[in-house]
């Protein structure tokens, strides 16, 4: 009698697994290399119209050598690391455009330098650029310059070691890097990455620097595969994320550090690939060009691991001999073996409620099931009305976000709720002032205002409250989590590569988004234009 009952309340365990397995254990799986190259042809269609390798070179031929300077060089490296596409036409279009123009800032100097690596130029103007543009702008013109020197150029006076451990001397306590505050931005944590990554095996400092990086990204790693920057969760975080593993040898479809609720860095981006091919900033918006180009480059670099090529910035054009022979690569495949097991810890971690939840129903429904069998109520209307109440919970578990009402909040683009007191809002471009057209020869847009404000309001909530108040113009990206990309007809990169808006609270730079930030009464935000992230602010 005992083994009859256990053999029948194992059998009802199994069919409640089998009917909401499903639900109880979401797991996705990986992108083939077929779906791989299906996404990367669909961009370049998007932007040539064709895919195919006549498509390419008139792309390059015509479109490409008119954006020289503009608009084209990250396409110009893609192609070069991804076909075998004539770039000629394009290198002696951005020689000249780089003969003609001054280009104030470092980073898109060297931005420009190595494009014209990547399209075999040898032109003496990238060398110029190390020497005039390493260090020049913070950060980033230390990680571009890297790259440089990664592909083989020399200049007086610059090396890639001292240039890597400059890097490393600007690393956060927690691990990461970023251009402003004293947290890690994604982003910027995974462009030093992707320019440390060749140094990996043969510098200690470089490999200890990266190990903590790596740990970093995946604890920071959401339940979506994807990750956040400046509060918000977009594709080119995603994007840079997977360009910067690429570079280690490590495939974010396969390692368990880099995988969360069965979702990896790839699962993420492709939620923002849209029909037209083309991808977006936030989910739901619509095209953006940003968006689209490193979403290509980031499957590239993707591709090129999977086939044992060099990464990304390490260009085929460059180094023939490395292209010739993937074995030789600067950062081997296996090397995810030697990295910190503190990354390892930081994947562990991050599981989330959603399986323990779905665990604790179908345990539930097994107990409740038992009970049944032992007071001979075994009815089978009984045992079905038990498992479609575990399917049901067991799909509300997992399809529904349970928020605090704190992170509530902090995703919503409109507060409600009582008045807590007051705050003050300003809104400024003295970095631009009196250099005509829409810019105030003041710098003021809008003098310091003092608002109510409502339990939960945001600095965005706050900013856009006067902008509609002053018939301010605000131009933003994305919908729940805000990024303000222009104010009063100025916008990020009008001036600079490193140029845009932030915002400061009480006289400090802020930590998160802006429709992250709660409100509290007292609190001065000021909305500042700056042409050098923020220090030409101080």
């Amino acid at each position: 009698m005992t083994k009859t009952l256990l053999r029948r309340a194992a059998v009802f365990f199994i069919s409640i697994v089998t009917a909401v397995g499903g639900f109880a254990l979401p797991t996705f799986a990986a992108f083939s290399d077929d779906d791989i190259s299906q996404t990367v042809s669909g961009i370049y269609a998007y932007r040539t119209g064709g895919s195919d390798a006549d498509e390419l070179q008139k792309y390059a031929d015509s479109v490409l050598c008119e954006g020289a300077g503009t608009d084209s060089e990250w396409y110009a490296m893609t192609l070069s690391q991804s076909h075998d596409t004539d770039l000629s036409g394009y290198a002696a279009a951005l020689e000249k455009y780089v003969s003609e123009n001054e280009v104030p800032s470092a980073s898109t100097r060297e931005k420009y330098a190595l494009a014209l690596a990547a399209a075999g130029s040898d032109s003496p103007y990238i060398t110029e650029v190390l020497s005039n543009s390493i260090g020049e702008q913070g950060i980033m013109s230390y990680v571009f310059g890297l790259h440089i020197l990664n592909n083989g150029f020399e200049a007086d006076g610059v090396t890639k070691e001292g240039t890597a451990a400059e890097i490393l001397a600007l690393q956060l306590d927690d691990g990461g890097w970023a251009v402003m505050g004293e947290y890690a931005d994604i982003d910027v944590t995974a462009m030093c990455l992707q320019a440390l990554a060749p140094l990996y095996e043969e510098n200690d400092d470089v490999r200890s620097a990266c190990d903590s990086a790596l740990a970093l990204l995946g604890e920071k790693q959401q339940d979506s595969g994807g990750f956040k920057s400046m509060g918000a969760e977009n594709s080119e975080s995603s994007s840079q994320v997977i360009c910067a593993l690429s570079a280690f040898g490590i495939d974010c479809q396969e390692d368990d550090r880099f995988i969360k609720n069965g979702n990896s860095a790839i699962d993420a981006l492709m939620q923002y690939r849209l029909e037209s091919g083309a991808f977006c900033h936030i989910i739901g918006d619509e095209e953006n060009e940003t968006a689209t180009v490193e979403a290509l480059y980031a499957l590239v670099s993707y591709q090129r691991m999977k086939n044992g090529n060099t990464p990304f910035y390490v260009f085929d054009s460059c180094n023939d001999e490395l292209a010739a022979k993937p074995e030789q690569t600067a950062v081997k495949s296996d090397s995810k073996a030697e990295i910190s097991s503190a990354a390892d810890s930081g994947a562990k971690s991050s599981v989330g409620y959603k399986p323990i939840a779905v665990g604790a129903v179908i345990l539930l429904g097994v107990i409740v099931s038992a009970v049944l069998i032992f007071t001979k109520k075994r009815s089978p209307k009984n045992f079905a009305f038990i498992g479609v109440i575990c399917a049901a919970l067991c799909a509300v578990i997992v399809f529904t976000d349970i928020k605090t009402e704190k992170a509530y909040y902090a995703d919503s683009s409109k507060a409600e709720g009582k008045v807590i007191g007051t705050a003050s809002v300003s809104i400024r471009c003295d970095t631009i002032a009196g250099q005509g057209g829409v810019i105030p020869d003041d710098g003021a847009i809008l003098e310091k205002t003092e608002y109510d404000i409502r339990e939960g309001e945001t600095a965005y909530d706050l900013l856009l409250e006067a902008a509609k108040d002053n018939g301010i113009r605000l131009d933003t990206k994305g919908t729940k989590n805000v990024y303000v990309s222009g104010i009063a007809q100025i916008y990020e990169f009008d001036h600079g590569e490193l140029s845009g808006w932030v915002y400061h609270i009480n006289s400090e730079s802020a930590s998160v988004g802006s429709a992250s930030y709660v409100l509290r009464d007292g609190d001065d935000i000021e909305w500042l234009y700056t042409c050098d992230i923020e220090r030409d602010l101080k």
